[in-house]
């Protein structure tokens, strides 16, 4: 076996990322999003993708005749992306950027932000960088749409160890551990990769998702010049009736 150094998040896990199933929460919370723009009226044709990853959702998207624009820091990440896009003839382009930094030279109809990648800010002012980029980003009137991982939602998946994905070519475990000084919730992946030969490299990655308070992300929405238009869960159910939501969908418009 070879080991590699700890990498940086999804420097190795990006190879396995749509094979292992990463992919597949993007592709059901889609539909989910497009549903609830049109529910609220949303019309528009560009789409501006914020920690696009391996560019599931910019591409389902894409596939539905948007414009699209996909930023991730993960190089990596985008080679998955740009294959993806490549091999479905999308309107869609990726490029490297950080969601706290960039800035777009065009307005967008529509900023999403997925994956839980608004808990990869480690601090509020972080997440605030973040929601800037998506206001700057957005055309008067159009929407942001994210989704965030309650600290109820980090705090379940605490002290835990489980095999993520398990396949003939790669096996891909976790371990986690949160701290509630913090609300930082760590995941450590180990990744073993088969190279043939009868030969694995090992690689490790160390991921850390910040949890927030559901009144402090809606506020500083307001506080930056968005309206809160929605929250529901990934199931559709508003996210008033469910106290003990573990994840929710924000859908925010520029005022």
């Amino acid at each position: 076996m070879t080991d590699k150094p700890t990498v940086e998040p999804y420097g190795t896990l990006a190879g396995v990322y749509q094979s292992a199933g990463f992919a597949a929460y993007s592709l059901k919370i889609a539909p989910v999003m497009i549903n609830l723009a049109f529910e609220i009226d949303w019309t528009g044709s560009t789409l501006l993708d914020l920690a696009c990853g391996t560019g599931d959702m910019a591409c389902w998207f894409a596939g539905r005749g948007l414009r699209v624009r996909g930023i991730d820091l993960s190089a990596p990440m985008l080679v998955q992306a740009r294959r993806l896009a490549a091999e479905g003839g999308m309107n869609a382009e990726f490029e490297v950027g950080d969601m706290r930094t960039f800035a777009s030279p065009v307005q967008f109809d529509m900023v999403t932000c997925v994956g839980s990648s608004i808990n990869y800010a480690p601090t509020l002012k972080e997440l605030e960088r973040v929601f800037r980029v998506a206001h700057t980003a957005l055309a008067p009137g159009k929407l942001f749409m994210f989704d965030l991982r309650t600290i109820l939602g980090l705090s379940k998946a605490a002290e835990s160890v489980r095999v993520v994905s398990d396949t003939p070519t790669h096996l891909i475990l976790s371990r986690n551990h949160i701290s509630y000084e913090t609300l930082t919730l760590t995941t450590h992946y180990t990744i073993l990769e088969s190279s043939g030969d009868k030969n694995w490299t090992r690689a490790e990655e160390v991921h850390l998702l910040r949890g927030y308070p559901v009144q402090a992300v809606t506020r500083m929405l307001e506080q930056i010049g968005f309206k809160l238009v929605r929250s529901l869960t990934p199931e559709f159910e508003l996210a008033e009736r469910v106290p003990d939501a573990e994840q929710l969908i924000f859908a925010a418009q520029k005022l």
